[in-house]
């Protein structure tokens, strides 16, 4: 699943949160859920004894919230290249 987000205004925070719900409703809850370490999966770094909404989500539906270490830059490339092989193959789907 693609759960990366550039998402810094509320509405897009709404928007991510919404369709992790809808895709996790669809196809079962994981026990793990890893996410990238953007703020709209973290929460707001200059808040540092706070959980974000989705971290706060996953730990109500029994998920080990998963995230992407700082500066961590190996696993933060896995990420970015399967992004990037997921928006090739939707880029190229035929719609209709």
């Amino acid at each position: 699943m693609r759960q990366r987000s550039h998402a810094g205004h509320p509405k897009e925070r709404d928007d991510t949160l919404l369709l992790l719900l809808a895709r996790w409703q669809r196809d079962s809850l994981p026990a793990d859920a890893q996410f990238d370490n953007d703020n709209v999966f973290q929460g707001a770094h200059q808040y540092a004894h706070t959980a974000g909404r989705v971290r706060r989500i996953c730990l109500q539906l029994g998920m080990t919230p998963v995230f992407v270490p700082p500066l961590e830059h190996g696993m933060q490339n896995t990420f970015e290249s399967f992004s990037a092989v997921v928006d090739q193959g939707l880029a190229a789907a035929p719609y209709g």
